[in-house]
């Protein structure tokens, strides 16, 4: 009968590489937010800006 053993180093280093890619996925999250938020404010101003044209076109539609 083979004696199994297992080898806890190469398990220890697995946990620790995947231990250190966490951080950078935080620094990538907190590098992101701000941008998805500019890009919401953007799209939330040319939306408005966007229906105020429309009612206004609307508006003098009948000037036609």
């Amino acid at each position: 009968m083979t004696d199994l053993t297992v080898n806890w180093t190469d398990i220890g280093e697995l946990i620790e590489g995947a231990g250190s890619i966490m951080p950078s996925i935080g620094n990538l999250v907190v590098a992101v937010v701000p941008v998805i938020l500019i890009l919401i404010v953007v799209g939330f101003v040319t939306g408005l800006f966007d229906s105020i044209i429309g009612a206004i076109r609307d508006a003098f539609r009948f000037m036609r």
